[in-house]
């Protein structure tokens, strides 16, 4: 009895998609049994190419397969990872033969990100301390992996035992890592309309003779020695103080910095809050003066600061209170100041 097409794409419902139905049909023309259409199919490039981990003791099928990919894929997106022009069925290999379902790669995709996010100043100190370049893939390993962690510990542990930290080695390597994590956090904000591309050049031109220098004099200054993050904290706000001097804006005091410091105020949450700060100055002024009736009639840079980054009670009201009016403004039809996400905006106008 010979063998449809039909038949075999019932068995095979996702042939087309992988590029096999002319071998099927060759297959049938030379009068091959279903279980040897199977066999060839099975054994083919295109085959082999979709479905490079497929072992029928995991999945029942290749449907069950095919599902497993789509769920890694979902994930993917909704991590921003994936990216169709480069995607490989090669790519979820180590997936599936890891044992990893879709819930675990998610969980592995959080901390990965949760890495990203929150290790710069780990990765820093390993360099600072112990001359170790260590990247996010690096500490995503040690996570996942307890024995590559364990590793990772002990050489850090044989570096910083095994030799002599120096004061100018720990200057420069401080100064590196200082300057090339404000020039990152900038480029972070230029598309967000809170820095701009000269701010960036800027600070990647500074000459590492005259950071060094600056480092220096922070460590040096006041009359207790400064902790690597302590150290590091200041060196960033100065050159934050910078860039948003360019802006028009007052670098923050050596006070106002050691109250940022001491509430806990990360120097990306500082940076976001003066460009916003500059892009919106005369929208927030409006607010503040029609809010007050005229009482008020300047809202200062360090006003904005203990409102926005210290969540000093006041200055977080007078805001809160202008920002209401303003909303009772618009719903009235007036001329009024509204806030989009980051943005304060007028009808008309963005700020």
């Amino acid at each position: 009895m010979s063998t449809s097409v039909d038949e075999v794409l019932a068995e095979f419902p996702w042939a087309d998609s992988i590029g096999v139905v002319d071998i099927i049909s060759d297959a049938i023309v030379n009068g091959d049994t279903l279980d040897m259409i199977i066999q060839t199919v099975r054994t083919s490039e295109p085959y082999r190419r979709i479905f490079p981990a497929m072992d029928f003791k995991v999945f029942e099928n290749e449907r069950r397969y095919l599902e497993r990919v789509e769920d890694y894929r979902t994930v993917l997106k909704q991590a921003g990872f994936y990216d169709p022009s480069t995607e490989d069925p090669q790519d979820y290999i180590g997936f599936i033969q890891g044992g990893i379902d879709a819930d675990e790669l998610r969980n592995r995709v959080t901390t990965y990100r949760q890495l990203e996010d929150g290790s710069q100043e780990m990765r820093d100190q390993f360099y600072v301390y112990a001359g170790m370049d260590i990247s996010v893939d690096d500490l995503f390993e040690a996570v996942v992996n307890p024995n590559f962690g364990q590793a990772l510990v002990e050489e850090y542990e044989a570096v910083v035992q095994g030799s002599t930290l120096d004061y100018q080695t720990y200057i420069e390597r401080a100064t590196e890592r200082g300057l090339e994590n404000v020039a990152t956090l900038l480029e972070g904000m230029v598309d967000q309309g809170l820095a701009t591309r000269e701010a960036v050049s800027r600070v990647r031109g500074i000459d590492p003779t005259f950071a060094r220098e600056i480092m220096g004099v922070i460590s040096n200054s006041g009359d207790t020695t400064l902790t690597y993050d302590q150290l590091s904290y200041a060196f960033q706000y100065a050159l934050i103080g910078s860039a948003a001097s360019e802006q028009g804006l007052q670098a923050p005091d050596k006070e106002m910095v050691a109250r940022l410091q001491q509430a806990g105020v990360d120097r990306s949450r500082a940076m976001q809050a003066y460009g916003r700060f500059s892009s919106n100055e005369d929208a927030i002024q409006g607010m503040v003066q029609r809010a007050t009736q005229g009482e008020v009639q300047e809202f200062t840079q360090t006003d904005f600061e203990e409102g926005v980054l210290l969540g000093q009670s006041d200055k977080v009201d007078l805001l809160q209170r202008a920002q209401a009016m303003e909303e009772a403004y618009a719903r009235r039809g007036g001329f009024a100041t509204q806030q989009e996400g980051k943005r304060f905006t007028q009808r008309g106008r963005t700020y």
